[in-house]
């Protein structure tokens, strides 16, 4: 079978674009990054300082999968802990991954040096928003073995967020006897 100019140049022509449109994205992605990180990085820095309102500084937990290696056996995984940042006072707070109604929830929780929810927040949600609201309020100055953690969710989205407070909780106890803020080098590193 032969193939003639005219059949194939559709397919050159369609290659062609194809790769200068892929070159541009390339160049879009390299000039946008830092700002994309930024943007990132502040909006983690606005759901700390909400889910922990006193304003103390935090430290990223480096070598995280390493660190909460305790927690998995508490019922933690490292892959629904996405970060952890610490106070020098003991305080942290998670940022974890969880399934709801959707996939993508993506909560803040702060937890304080006594044990209790300082704050949660979602980051990242398909879920409805007034709900998520709700189950913010819900949680707060609530501890560990406090029972009403215990009690099933009602909906998908708060199972999610009870699933996310118990790996927040698992990691705690994993991370509280490493002392952390113990070993911070001379102040402290709010990204």
């Amino acid at each position: 079978m032969k193939i003639n100019k005219k059949q194939l140049m559709p397919a050159i022509v369609l290659g062609v674009i194809c790769i200068v449109v892929a070159g541009l994205l390339a160049v879009l992605n390299l000039v946008t990054r830092d700002r994309i990180d930024q943007n990132k990085w502040e909006k983690e820095q606005k759901a700390i300082a909400k889910v922990y309102e006193d304003g103390a500084p935090f430290t990223e937990v480096t070598d995280l999968s390493s660190k909460l290696g305790e927690a998995k056996k508490n019922g933690a995984t490292s892959t629904e802990i996405q970060k952890v940042w610490y106070t020098e006072e003991g305080g942290y707070v998670f940022r974890v991954a969880t399934v709801g109604y959707d996939d993508g929830l993506e909560i803040m929780i702060g937890i304080t040096p006594e044990g209790k929810i300082a704050g949660i927040t979602h980051v990242a949600s398909s879920e409805t928003n007034s709900a998520e609201g709700k189950l913010n309020n819900y949680y707060k100055d609530k501890g560990a073995n406090d029972s009403a953690l215990i009690v099933g969710g009602s909906t998908k989205t708060s199972d999610g967020y009870k699933n996310a407070v118990a790996q927040a909780f698992a990691a705690k106890a994993a991370l509280d006897p490493l002392e952390l803020w113990k070993d911070a080098e001379g102040g402290s590193d709010n990204g």
